[in-house]
Parts: C-alpha cells; sequence; structure tokens
C-alpha cells in the first residue's frame, strides 16, 4: 500500500514527462553538450514537483494513510517513510532511460533494469528476516542505488559532470524543505485542534500547497500556458 502510493505521482510524470524526453532528447543525439544541458533542466523541473511530494509524504504519512484507508492501516506509514527515499530518487530518473534510447544505447537501459531487478529480489531475500520494516529499508536502498548508477551513466554519456547534476535538483530540495516545513505546522495545527481523518489531512497539506504555489507557482503557470499553447504553423510560402 504504501509503494503504490509513492508510485502514484512517478508513474503519472512517467506517462507524460518520459514520452516527450525522449522525441526531444532524439533531436538533440549528436550533440552532447546541449543534450546534457537540456536534461539538467528536464531533472530540474521534475526535482521541483519529485521531492517536495516525497518529503510532505514521508512526514504526513501517518495522517495520510489513516485519511486515505482509516487507522486500521496506520502500520503501513513507516513503510512509507523509508520507501520514501528510494522513490524519491526513481522520480529523479524519468528521463535516463529515453536518453539512452536517443544516444542509440538502449542496452544499458535494458542491463539497469535486469540489475535493479536482481538487486530488489536480493534486498527482499536477505532482509525478509528482519520483517516488512527490513524489506522496505533494503528496498529504498536499492532503488537509490539503481538512481545513482543510472545518472552517473547518464553524465558519462552527455558529458555532464556529476556536480551539475547535482545544481540542478537544488532548486527542488529548497522547495521540498520550505514544503516540510509546512507540513509540519499543518500537522501540529491538526494535533492542537484534535482532529483525525479526512479533515486533519485536509489541515496537513493545505500549508505545504499554499508554499509550493507561492515558490513555484509562476513556473507552474508558464509550463501549463506553454502545453495548452497552440502550435503556430509556418506560412506558405507563396512562389511569384
Amino acid at each position: 500500500m504504501a509503494w503504490d502510493l509513492l508510485r502514484f505521482v512517478p508513474d503519472r510524470l512517467h506517462r507524460v514527462a518520459g514520452r516527450v524526453a525522449l522525441p526531444m532528447f532524439c533531436r538533440l543525439q549528436d550533440d552532447a553538450d546541449e543534450l546534457g544541458r537540456t536534461y539538467c533542466s528536464f531533472v530540474n523541473y521534475i526535482a521541483r514537483l519529485v521531492l517536495p511530494i516525497a518529503g510532505c509524504v514521508a512526514l504526513a504519512a501517518p495522517e495520510l494513510i489513516t485519511g486515505i484507508y482509516g487507522r486500521q492501516w496506520l502500520p503501513a506509514a513507516v513503510p512509507m517513510r523509508l520507501l520514501a527515499l528510494g522513490l524519491a530518487l526513481v522520480g529523479l530518473r524519468l528521463g535516463i532511460g529515453a536518453t539512452f534510447y536517443a544516444k542509440n544505447y538502449p542496452s544499458i537501459d535494458i542491463y539497469l533494469n535486469g540489475a535493479r531487478l536482481l538487486l530488489v529480489v536480493t534486498a527482499v531475500v536477505t532482509t525478509a528476516g528482519a520483517g516488512l520494516l527490513g524489506v522496505s529499508a533494503s528496498v529504498s536502498a536499492a532503488e537509490a542505488l539503481i538512481s545513482i548508477v543510472g545518472q552517473y551513466l547518464v553524465c558519462a554519456l552527455t558529458d555532464l559532470r556529476p556536480r551539475e547534476l547535482i545544481t540542478a535538483t537544488m532548486p527542488g530540495l529548497r522547495v521540498a524543505v520550505a514544503c516540510v516545513i509546512a507540513t509540519g505546522l499543518g500537522k501540529t495545527l491538526a494535533a492542537f485542534i484534535g482532529t483525525e481523518g479526512p479533515v486533519a489531512l485536509l489541515l496537513i497539506s493545505f500549508p505545504p500547497a499554499l508554499v509550493f504555489f507561492w515558490l513555484e507557482g509562476g513556473e507552474v503557470a508558464h509550463m501549463a500556458a506553454g502545453a495548452f499553447k497552440p502550435a503556430v504553423l509556418p506560412a506558405p510560402q507563396v512562389q511569384a
């Protein structure tokens, strides 16, 4: 249950951003520098959405679980927190597969996903004796490791320096910190009032949503305007 909730945002982003990334990166496949800059910009946009959500979900996991599924599912809150870090990095690797295909190395994507499957199975088998919490922590670590390796391979293919990629995630990390603080204030308010369930979840989610749109509202509006802007067709050439 915790896994499904955390995968909700990355899966939806992959359906949109992942499909857009492939043709965009393919147009730049012969220009490694420009592809690297475009990939950094792509990661920058994704980080501004994925990292704040992951941070807020990790902090508000008990209220999120009980508000959606009921108090009987409260034990899923700790696994959700353990999985949050790994799946946050999963969200940031949305564009790596498109980069491998654009650079004509689809085999890397196959090998990387194969290694991920092997690593996750190994993590589950070796930590099963520690219970659900141990499995959640090991799976989160496995996902994080594969994400880091994937980003390193992208840097190698596009002549990016890892420092540039880390810098691209900094704005998203700053937004995440601000949203997590706001989430903490919302939790304090809900506890002070004494509310539970959906009402508490609403009180907790409102402050980080307000902070997010205060910090990123202009960028979100710009992205939406670009997405829904009608295409301008070139004027027909009239021959004399």
